[in-house]
């Protein structure tokens, strides 16, 4: 079995690249529920942007409901909106994961463009926004 340990080492977790790309984003993308764990652990920002969007978007986008449920419990906002104005659920139901759909909608706020708030309601308007822009 192999641990990490940050005993004996520097930890910048906030740490970011000139695209702003932290660590706790890099985890998320390569859908690593133990990194993200261990970067929250060690004070790692789970509501900054990169890119304009923040690791819930990132993980709403891969459909991954163990970082989703992970970021949420660490404190991350699923009501903030990307830099085009997209929340998570948005990004979730565009990718047409139910899972994450139905775990974020009881956490966000009504988009008033939705015709429909509800699980169902938003994952139909997104998968048909999606086809109209292919």
């Amino acid at each position: 079995e192999t641990s990490i340990s940050f005993i004996n080492l520097p930890c910048m977790p906030n740490a970011d690249t000139d695209d702003g790309i932290t660590p706790l984003i890099s985890a998320v993308a390569a859908g690593s529920l133990a990194c993200l764990e261990i970067l929250i652990q060690a004070g790692a920002k789970v509501n900054i942007s990169a890119g304009g969007a923040t690791a819930l978007h990132i993980a709403a986008d891969n459909g991954s409901v163990e970082l989703i449920n992970c970021l949420l419990k660490a404190g991350a906002d699923p009501n903030i909106s990307d830099e085009d104005g997209v929340k998570p659920i948005q990004v979730a139901a565009a990718r047409g994961s139910v899972g994450a759909v139905e775990i974020l909608f009881p956490l966000t706020s009504k988009v008033d463009a939705f015709p429909t708030w509800t699980v169902g309601g938003i994952l139909e308007y997104m998968q048909s926004e999606t086809n109209k822009q292919q």
